[in-house]
C-alpha cells in the first residue's frame, strides 16, 4: 500500500509593509472626513473608489493589527502594479468593480504606486513599469 502524500503548508501570507499600511489608514480616515492630507494621487483616489465600488471603504486605526479587506485589497492592487502583475491587478480591480470605472482610476492606481516608490521609505523597491490597459 502506497502512502498517503503528507498535506502541504499553505503559503504564508506576507505582512503588510507598516508604512505603505500607516500611510493608506491616514489617507483614508481622511478621505472618510473630507480632508486632503496633501497627497495627491492617493487622496483623488480614495476619493474616487467609494462611487467605484459602491461603498465606503474601510480602515482601521493606524497601529491595529489587523487588516480591512479594503486595505488588503489595496495594498495588493499596489503590490500588483509594483511587480507588473497584470493578471494579478486585472483580476482585482475587476472583481470589485466595472470596467468602466476601472479604466478611469487605472492612472490613479498607477501614479500612487509609483509615487510610493519614490518616498524615502520605499526606498528599497524598484520602480516598476505601468500596467498598460485593466482591459
Amino acid at each position: 500500500m502506497a502512502a498517503l502524500p503528507l498535506p502541504q503548508p499553505h503559503p504564508t501570507r506576507r505582512r503588510a509593509d507598516p508604512a505603505l499600511l500607516g500611510r493608506l489608514r491616514r489617507a483614508g480616515r481622511a478621505a472618510r472626513l473630507g480632508v486632503a492630507v496633501m497627497d495627491g494621487a492617493l487622496d483623488q483616489l480614495l476619493h474616487a473608489l467609494p462611487g467605484a465600488i459602491g461603498r465606503r471603504l474601510t480602515f482601521h486605526e493606524t497601529g491595529a493589527a489587523e487588516l480591512s479587506f479594503d486595505e488588503a485589497w489595496l495594498i495588493g492592487v499596489i503590490e500588483a502594479i509594483r511587480t507588473g502583475d497584470a493578471d494579478r491587478y486585472r483580476f482585482a480591480l475587476l472583481s470589485r468593480m466595472r470596467r468602466e470605472p476601472a479604466s478611469r482610476l487605472h492612472f490613479l492606481f498607477c501614479k500612487v504606486a509609483h509615487s510610493l516608490d519614490a518616498r524615502p521609505e520605499h526606498a528599497n523597491l524598484a520602480i516598476r513599469p505601468a500596467i498598460a490597459s485593466a482591459e
